[in-house]
């Protein structure tokens, strides 16, 4: 009984074991685990390679581990979203300057400037040397 016959008849050809992937007619669909019943990406999910606990993209690529600066980013964002930044402190020129800048450029003095805005009062220096480096980034 050849490939073709066994498909019309409806036999299936069952894996031979565990390892190797699937050894079967492609077509058959006997030998097809449901979708809702594949072991899921965890990054994704989508069904993940046989074996493996990533999907085909996953599993190749990754995901990359943020530099320090798009954590800063991120973590700036939010703040913004959460309305955590200051209004005196967003209405500078300086902080409207950098928000053109790159995030490479922009991240680290804007969350200098954040950290440093509440202790303005009481450790001026702090305050100044964050504020010269903000202004030495945007040209002036």
């Amino acid at each position: 009984m050849g490939v073709t016959q066994q498909i019309v008849v409806g036999a299936s050809v069952k894996p031979h074991g565990n390892k190797g992937g699937w050894r079967g007619v492609a077509k058959c669909l006997d030998n097809l685990t449901p979708y809702h019943l594949q072991t899921k990406c965890l990054r994704c999910n989508r069904p993940v390679m046989s074996g493996k606990r990533f999907c085909q993209w996953h599993g190749k690529h990754g995901v990359p581990n943020p530099s320090r600066e798009r954590i800063q980013a991120r973590a700036l964002d939010m703040m913004a979203k959460l309305g955590l930044l200051p209004p005196g402190l967003v209405a500078l020129p300086v902080w409207q300057q950098l928000a053109r800048k790159g995030m490479m450029t922009r991240a680290p003095l804007q969350m200098a400037l954040v950290l440093s805005w509440h202790r303005q009062e009481h450790e001026p220096m702090a305050w100044a040397a964050a504020w010269r480096n903000a202004c030495k980034a945007c040209g002036g």
